[in-house]
C-alpha cells in the first residue's frame, strides 16, 4: 500500500467499511415513477438541461450567435500552449475565425448525431490544448468535457474548415470533431435512447470485445453511465464477427457508414465486463460501491486524459442508477432538484458541521467548483470520497502543506483547505441528497 492521506488507511479505502456504517443502504432513493419524475424536475428546474428532441427545427443567427459565444471566448487564463509559448492576439483570433459566425443566416437547422467514440467536448474547434501555467500543465482551458458511444448530440453548426459540429448535449455545448458523430435524424436519436431494452455501463470503464472485421466496433471504450440498446437475441446467428455469442451481450453501437450517415452495428460485450440490462437501482450501497470503482483513477479536467473531473465522477455514478444531472458543479449545487440544505455567508462552521452530521451516505457536498460525496463519520469525523487536483491538507500540529492529488481519493472533510486561508467548511455552500421531497 502506497503512502495514504493522513487519517485514511486501508479500510477507509474500502466501499465494504462504509457499507457497514450504512443506516438502510439498500432502500432506494428513488425509483419508477419517482426516478422518471425526478429526471423531469432537473429539465424544468436547470436552464442547462433540456431535451434535445423539443429543439427547434431551427435557429435564427441572433439566436444561435450568443450561444456559442457563450462557450467560445477565451478567458484570462488562456495564456500558454503546451510548448510553452504564449497565446498570442493573432491566436486568439484564428481561433475566432474557425467559429464561422459570419455564415450563420436567418434559418439554420438542427441536425442530429450519436457519438460513435469517447470524444473531447472543446471550447473552440481546435485540439490543441491551452493552459494558464507554462510549466504545470494540468487544466486544459480549451477543454470542457465529454461524450461516450450513444450520446445523442443537436447539431446546430459547424466549424469554418467543416472538421468541426457545434453540438447540444441534453446538458452542455461545445465543439466536438465530426469524425466522432454519425450524423442522424431527430427520430434516430428517439429511437436509439428509448429501446426495448437498454445495456448500462456499470463499471468505471468497459470494453466491447475485439472484432478483427469491424474497426468501428472492436475494442471500443464505454464509460459509466453509457446506455446502449440490446440487439434482439431472435434476429441474430449464433456467431458474430468469428466468435459465439453464447458468453456476450450484443449492444447496438452506432457507427459512421460509407455515407457517413448511421449505421448501427452489433457488437458483442462479455460477460466478464461490468455491463448489465438496466440502470442499477439508485441506493445508497450502489452509489457508494459505484463511486469506489473510480478509486485512484487520475483526475481530469473535463474529462481530459481519458478520465473525467469532480462533477463527471459524480454525474456518472448516478446516470449508472438513472439519475441526470447538470454538468457542473455550480449548476447541480445551486439547482432546486432533490432535498438541498442551503447555507449562506452567516452560516458558521458549527452550523454546518451539524448539518452534515445530519446528511446521510450519498449525500453530495458543494462548494465553488467541486463536489464530494460524503461517506460517514469515522473517528467522529466525516470522510468523503471525491475527484480533485490539488488541496491544502491540515495536519495533527495544525501544519498546512498543499497536495496535489489529481485522482479520486477518499479523505478527512475537516482537514480539507481549498486554500491556505479557507477549509474545504469555510467554502461548504450546500448538501444535496438525491431523492423525492
Amino acid at each position: 500500500m502506497g503512502p495514504q492521506i493522513p487519517d485514511c488507511d486501508s479500510e477507509t479505502n474500502l466501499a465494504e467499511f462504509w457499507l457497514d456504517k450504512c443506516p438502510e443502504p439498500d432502500t432506494p432513493l428513488l425509483e419508477g415513477s419517482e426516478l422518471a419524475a425526478f429526471n423531469r424536475s432537473v429539465t424544468d428546474l436547470c436552464a442547462s438541461v433540456v431535451d434535445i428532441l423539443t429543439l427547434p427545427e431551427s435557429f435564427a443567427a441572433q439566436e444561435l450567435k450568443p450561444i456559442i459565444e457563450s462557450i467560445s471566448h477565451p478567458t484570462p487564463k488562456f495564456r500558454f500552449f503546451a510548448d510553452g509559448n504564449r497565446v498570442s492576439e493573432e491566436d486568439i483570433q484564428a481561433l475566432k475565425d474557425q467559429l464561422a459566425l459570419d455564415d450563420l443566416t436567418d434559418d439554420n437547422p438542427v441536425t442530429y448525431g450519436l457519438v460513435v467514440r469517447r470524444t473531447s467536448l472543446r471550447r473552440f474547434p481546435a485540439d490543441t490544448p491551452v493552459f494558464d501555467d507554462d510549466t504545470v500543465q494540468i487544466l486544459d482551458r480549451m477543454q470542457e468535457s465529454a461524450f461516450f458511444p450513444g450520446q445523442g448530440l443537436a447539431v446546430l453548426h459547424r466549424s469554418a474548415d467543416q472538421h468541426w459540429l457545434f453540438v447540444r448535449s441534453y446538458n452542455y455545448c461545445g465543439w466536438v470533431h465530426r469524425r466522432s458523430v454519425a450524423a442522424c435524424t431527430r427520430q434516430d436519436i428517439g429511437a436509439y435512447r428509448h429501446p426495448d431494452q437498454a445495456l448500462v455501463v456499470t463499471g468505471a470503464k468497459a470494453f466491447t470485445n475485439y472484432n478483427p472485421e469491424n474497426p468501428q466496433t472492436s475494442e471500443v471504450q464505454l464509460d459509466m453511465g453509457a446506455h446502449l440498446p440490446e440487439a434482439d437475441e431472435n434476429t441474430l446467428p449464433p456467431t458474430l464477427h468469428g466468435q459465439h455469442r453464447c458468453a456476450s451481450r450484443v449492444a447496438l453501437l452506432p457507427t459512421i457508414s460509407w455515407k457517413g450517415t448511421l449505421a448501427l452495428e452489433p457488437a458483442l460485450i462479455a460477460l466478464h465486463q461490468d455491463v448489465r440490462r438496466g440502470p442499477l437501482p439508485l441506493t445508497r450501497r450502489n452509489v457508494l460501491t459505484q463511486a469506489f470503482k473510480f478509486l485512484g483513477e487520475r483526475y481530469g479536467w473535463g474529462h481530459s486524459g481519458n478520465s473525467r473531473d469532480c462533477t463527471g465522477f459524480v454525474s456518472e455514478i448516478f446516470r449508472s442508477c438513472g439519475a441526470i444531472m447538470p454538468r457542473n458543479s455550480g449548476q447541480q449545487g445551486d439547482a432546486e432538484y432533490g432535498i438541498n440544505v442551503r447555507f449562506d455567508k452567516d452560516t458558521s462552521n458549527e452550523e454546518k458541521l451539524a448539518a452534515i452530521r445530519q446528511a446521510l451516505p450519498g449525500d453530495l457536498l458543494y462548494l465553488p467548483g467541486h463536489v464530494l460525496i460524503l461517506l460517514g463519520e469515522h473517528r467522529g469525523e466525516p470522510y468523503v470520497i471525491h475527484d480533485l487536483s490539488t488541496a491544502f491538507i491540515e495536519h495533527r500540529d495544525g501544519r498546512l502543506s498543499e497536495a496535489q492529488i489529481n485522482g479520486v481519493v477518499v479523505t478527512p472533510l475537516l482537514s480539507l483547505h481549498a486554500t491556505e486561508e479557507e477549509s474545504y467548511l469555510d467554502r461548504l455552500t450546500s448538501i444535496k441528497r438525491i431523492a423525492a421531497p
